[in-house]
């Protein structure tokens, strides 16, 4: 058996959403989906980590120093704190790919767990 020393608690859970990424993007050379995974507290909707595939670390960086320690159930902050830093050709996409797993978090998260706080924002 492994000995594998746990990085997050039980009270988090990993969600992740996607966006398509347009044809002029340079990440469209490699991928057509720009994917952000998220690990978020359930009890109180931190964003613990983040990251996406971007042809930049450096994108992937800002965008996760952008969003941790921010409230994920809060979308709508979420969403404005993106677009007032972050001025790269993936900026829709990501907005998308946010917004996808935010709607995830609704759908699928809430049917295992029924007690997470409200979602504040597209709910």
């Amino acid at each position: 058996m492994r000995n594998y020393v746990m990085r997050y608690s039980e009270d988090t859970i990993y969600i992740c959403g996607s966006g398509k990424t347009a044809e002029t993007n340079p990440i469209t050379q490699t991928q057509s989906l720009l994917v952000i995974s998220l690990v978020i507290r359930k009890s109180d909707g931190m964003v613990l980590s983040a990251e996406l595939n971007s042809s930049c670390r450096n994108t992937s960086d800002f965008v996760a120093s952008v969003l941790e320690g921010r409230n994920f159930y809060d979308i709508d902050e979420i969403i404005r704190a993106l677009q007032t830093r972050y001025f790269g050709t993936s900026r829709k996409t990501i907005t998308i790919a946010l917004r996808d797993a935010y709607d995830k978090l609704g759908s699928r998260a809430r049917s295992f767990y029924p007690d997470l706080p409200p979602c504040r924002g597209r709910n």
